[in-house]
């Protein structure tokens, strides 16, 4: 499936705060896999899907993945075999 990287910026809003916004940064062909991990001990949310991507050095946790109305938070992201070919994205979709 076709997905946008695509990191937090902030922009200062009208009460002089910090409004969240997205601009793409690049797209991949990806490949998701549904999961279910239960919450951490601190009861953050579960991880729910793990998405496989072609190596970007611009991918980074904290970003998001979208494809349409599909967004997918990335809270971890590695190198498995640490060849540079690809990354590991461990996903929350909102």
């Amino acid at each position: 499936m076709r997905l946008y990287l695509e990191p937090a910026t902030g922009t200062p809003d009208r009460q002089s705060r910090m409004a969240k916004a997205y601009a793409l940064v690049s797209s991949f062909w990806a490949q998701v896999q549904p999961v279910h991990e239960e919450p951490g001990p601190s009861g953050g949310p579960a991880i729910t899907h793990r998405i496989w991507l072609p190596y970007s050095s611009q991918a980074k946790a904290g970003m998001r993945l979208r494809r349409g109305a599909r967004i997918f938070s990335i809270r971890t992201i590695h190198d498995p075999d640490e060849s540079g070919r690809y990354l590991i994205c461990h996903v929350t979709e909102e």
